[in-house]
C-alpha cells in the first residue's frame, strides 16, 4: 500500500519551485498532497518530526553504471540509489541495444530504485571497457533507434565516450556518428570527455542544445580550462547555446583545482553526476550525497547544490516538472538529508584533499510508496 506520511517542521528546499523555508509535506496515496506551514491532517496518519533536517525532492544522479554481472563496473541500482539518499539514478552507457533489453528486465525493472538510461550508441555498450567505438561497425544505428522508440520512458539519451582509449585512431568520427543518432532519436548526446584524440573542441562543435558534457571538471590535459585558467571560448559559447556540463566526478574526472578555477570564473555545473561504479565506491566518490558535499567545501551554497541534483537533473533528462520536484500531484519521490557540520576532508580524484565544514547525510527515502530509513549518524558517515 501506498505510504499517508506527514513530515513535519523541516527545512523544505525545493529549487524547482523557489521554495527554501521550514515547514511541512503531506504525502497520501504514495503523492505529494500538499507542502505548507502548520498543516493539519486526519487523525491516524503517521506524522515525523524531521525539524532540523532537510526535506528535498528526490535526488537524481546523473551518471551512474548499475548493470551488475554484465559489466565489470556494475552496482545494483539500489546500492546507489535508494540505499544512499537517491530516487533515480541514470546509467551512462553500460547497455547498448544488443543487451539493452536483458538489463531492462534483470535490473531496471526489479529495482526500488528508478532507473534511466543513456544508451550507449555502441552495440555491446561497455562489455569491452576501452575501445567500443574504435570500429564505426560497433555503432548499431538502425537497432539504437528501434530501442529509443520501444523504451521513451526509460531511455532518455545517447552515450558516447571521446576518449582516445575508446576511439582509437578515429578521432571525432565516432562521436559526430553518436550525434547524428542521437538527432535521429530526438534525445540529447551524453559525451565523456577525457585524454585526445578527439580534441574537445571538436566535440564541442558537434553539441547542441540539451546535449551533455560529462566529466567537466577533470584535471587532464586538453580541459575545459585554458592556458590562464579561464573557461575556453568554445566551453563559453557551447553553455550559450545549450549545452550541460555534468560533473561526472569517478575515478579519475574531477579535479578541485580544475573547480575552483572554473567557479571562480562563474562556470559551475549544470548537473552532479558521480560517475559511480563498483571500483570507486570506497573513494574517491563514496555516493551523490558526498559529491554534493564537496560542492559545498568549493564555496557553493547548499540550494545551488541541491539544484543540480534535483531540478537541474530533471531539466536535463526532459522530465522538469515530473522527477526533481515536490509539486503537489507527482509521486513522491523524497530524501530527507542530515546536514552535518565539523571537520571534514574530501579527496578529489587526483589525491587532493579540501577541508570541508559540511556534509550531507541521506537519512531517509521515499520511493514507489515505501521508506526507506538510512543512518542518521554524521559520526558514522562515510566520505
Amino acid at each position: 500500500m501506498a505510504v499517508d506520511l506527514l513530515l513535519r517542521s523541516g527545512r523544505i528546499i525545493d529549487p524547482g519551485q523557489g521554495l527554501d523555508f521550514v515547514g511541512d509535506l503531506l504525502i497520501e496515496d504514495g503523492r505529494i498532497r500538499t507542502i505548507g506551514q502548520h498543516l493539519t491532517v486526519n487523525e491516524g496518519l503517521t506524522a515525523l518530526d524531521v525539524s532540523g533536517l532537510i526535506i528535498t525532492p528526490g535526488l537524481i544522479d546523473l551518471h551512474t553504471h548499475v548493470y551488475p554481472g554484465v559489466t565489470n563496473l556494475g552496482v545494483m541500482p539500489d546500492t546507489v540509489g535508494v540505499g544512499m539518499g537517491v530516487t533515480t539514478v541514470v546509467d551512462a552507457g553500460s547497455a547498448g541495444s544488443r543487451n539493452f533489453e536483458p538489463f531492462l528486465e534483470t535490473t531496471i525493472r526489479e529495482s526500488q530504485t528508478r532507473v534511466l538510461v543513456f544508451l550507449n550508441a555502441a552495440g555491446d555498450g561497455l562489455i569491452r571497457e576501452k575501445g567500443e567505438l574504435a570500429d564505426l561497425r560497433n555503432v548499431t544505428f538502425a537497432e539504437s533507434l528501434e530501442k529509443v522508440k520501444d523504451y521513451p520512458g526509460v531511455i532518455r539519451g545517447i552515450k558516447a565516450r571521446a576518449s582516445a582509449s575508446v576511439v582509437g585512431d578515429l578521432g571525432v568520427k565516432p562521436i559526430a556518428l553518436a550525434k547524428d543518432l542521437a538527432f535521429q532519436a530526438g534525445i540529447p548526446l551524453v559525451v565523456h570527455i577525457g585524454n585526445a584524440p578527439p580534441r574537445l573542441e571538436e566535440v564541442l562543435e558537434l553539441l547542441q542544445r540539451g546535449d551533455i558534457v560529462t566529466h567537466s571538471f577533470h584535471g587532464k590535459p586538453g580541459g575545459i580550462l585554458g592556458a590562464g585558467g579561464e573557461p575556453l571560448p568554445e566551453v563559453l559559447a557551447a553553455r550559450e547555446r545549450g549545452v550541460l556540463f555534468d560533473l561526472g566526478h569517478g575515478t579519475s574526472s574531477f579535479c578541485f583545482h580544475t573547480a575552483r578555477k572554473a567557479f571562480q570564473a562563474g562556470f559551475l555545473p549544470d548537473t552532479v553526476g558521480t560517475d559511480i561504479y563498483s571500483q570507486n565506491l570506497a573513494g574517491p566518490v563514496f555516493s551523490l550525497a558526498v559529491t554534493m558535499s564537496k560542492l559545498l567545501a568549493l564555496g557553493l551554497e547548499l540550494p545551488t547544490v541541491i539544484a543540480m541534483a534535483t531540478a537541474g537533473a530533471a531539466s536535463a533528462l526532459g522530465l522538469a516538472g515530473t522527477v526533481g520536484t515536490l509539486r503537489p500531484g507527482v509521486e513522491a519521490d523524497v530524501t530527507v538529508l542530515q546536514l552535518c557540520q565539523g571537520g571534514f576532508s574530501f579527496s578529489d580524484s587526483e589525491g587532493e584533499r579540501l577541508d570541508g565544514r559540511y556534509l550531507l547525510n541521506p537519512v531517509m527515502v521515499l520511493r514507489k510508496g515505501e521508506v526507506t530509513r538510512l543512518s542518521g549518524d554524521c559520526e558514522r558517515a562515510r566520505w
